[in-house]
């Protein structure tokens, strides 16, 4: 157990509800930099803001021939109303942290208060990276992953709160952890006319039907049924009166996969079914697909080293090794397409305490009696490394 236990634990739920108070949206995170430079200015921790646009570094230690260690945090809100009823309820309306990048702000503040007030001998250097942008809308770590301060870093590690897995235990998945995310419009263009008389005219509406059955379709029939992969297209829009075939319609969606092979398929497919749909009506199209965040695969190595720092600190009975891959999407995949690293799940869910709905919701809350945990898992895994 870590020294002065309830000291750096009540530190640490304090820090989480002035981030949680004043949550700020994708790179305009001005007031939340402040905030966290202020609490690394109380202990004369060096720090760069600016990085990647807006995000803050901060620097501990110097570097000898351990391995430099980097810990990532996003502070990033979410464009949500919060609907809890707390005293430490979102000020600001229409934001919210409901990804819980709130808390990952404040086990990183607290771990760095921890190894300058108790003087931690950590033999090496760390950083500490608190991100903006990992919500979009681009990816705020690719760009810190471009600066020069990361090019030193020899292994990264983060957590990720999950409020799918009970509070005090934490998860670790090897390898193929969050997948890839890109994203296509298309405009499927055709040729007004009356109701009345479809045959003089080229049906948008018709067209975007059609390209939508064979894009849903595409999964079950012309992919490797063993591959993961997600498309979903989410937005349909064509036309404003009852009457009138309109001149466009308009489809949206999403890729969601591990392999560049499975993308690149089915990015290729998609423009195949967008013009052999076009030109069996006659009409046209234009097609943008854009590629995104690349997927996050954690270094088995290194998950190797958390499992037994994770066990030795919570025990075997709270360990969990995950063996089912997400769909969603995390920019942490830059970060170990650097360097090393693996990202770990902190169980925040308790029916007790209400912390039961998932990301990305209005209700969305967490147990705050497991922030401590992930400060002494952060502190075992340094200790480990500088051995």
């Amino acid at each position: 157990m870590l020294k002065n236990y309830d000291k750096y634990q009540t530190y640490a739920v304090w820090a989480r509800r002035q981030i949680h108070m004043h949550p700020e949206i994708g790179f305009d995170i001005d007031n939340t930099v402040k905030f966290i430079s202020q609490e690394l200015d109380k202990l004369e921790i060096e720090y760069y803001t600016g990085i990647g646009r807006s995000s803050i570094v901060a620097i501990l230690g110097t570097k000898t021939d351990k391995p430099v260690i980097g810990f990532r945090a996003d502070v990033d809100a979410l464009e949500i109303e919060e609907m809890n009823d707390i005293e430490y309820k979102s000020k600001i309306q229409g934001r919210m942290h409901a990804c819980g990048h709130d808390v990952h702000g404040a086990i990183l503040l607290t771990l760095a208060k921890y190894l300058v007030e108790e003087k931690i001998e950590i033999n090496g250097q760390l950083k500490f990276v608190f991100q903006a942008a990992e919500e979009g809308p681009t990816a705020g770590g690719e760009l810190v992953c471009q600066d020069k301060l990361m090019d030193d870093v020899d292994v990264f590690l983060a957590f990720h709160v999950n409020p799918a897995i009970d509070a005090g235990k934490i998860g670790i998945k090897f390898g193929e952890f969050n997948a890839s995310c890109d994203d296509f419009s298309i405009k499927l263009i055709g040729k007004s006319g009356h109701a009345a008389y479809p045959h003089l005219s080229i049906d948008p509406i018709q067209m975007a039907v059609e390209v939508y059955n064979m894009i849903q379709s595409m999964k079950n029939r012309q992919l490797d049924q063993t591959q993961k992969a997600v498309i979903s297209v989410c937005v349909m829009e064509a036309g404003k009166a009852f009457n009138i075939i309109p001149d466009y319609a308009y489809l949206k969606g999403t890729v969601r996969t591990y392999n560049k092979e499975i993308k690149e398929k089915i990015k290729n497919q998609i423009e195949e079914i967008v013009r052999s749909v076009t030109n069996l009506h006659q009409g046209n199209y234009e097609l943008e697909y854009r590629d995104g965040v690349i997927p996050t695969i954690n270094t088995p190595e290194v998950c190797e080293i958390l499992k037994e720092v994770v066990m030795d600190t919570i025990g075997v009975d709270n360990y969990l090794e995950l063996d089912t891959v997400s769909m969603g999407v995390d920019d942490f995949a830059y970060y170990v397409d650097k360097a090393k690293g693996a990202m770990m799940c902190l169980g925040t869910r308790n029916e007790e305490k209400n912390c039961i709905y998932p990301l990305h919701n209005s209700h969305f809350n967490v147990d705050e009696d497991v922030f401590i945990l992930g400060v002494e898992v952060y502190l075992k895994a340094i200790l480990q490394y500088m051995k």
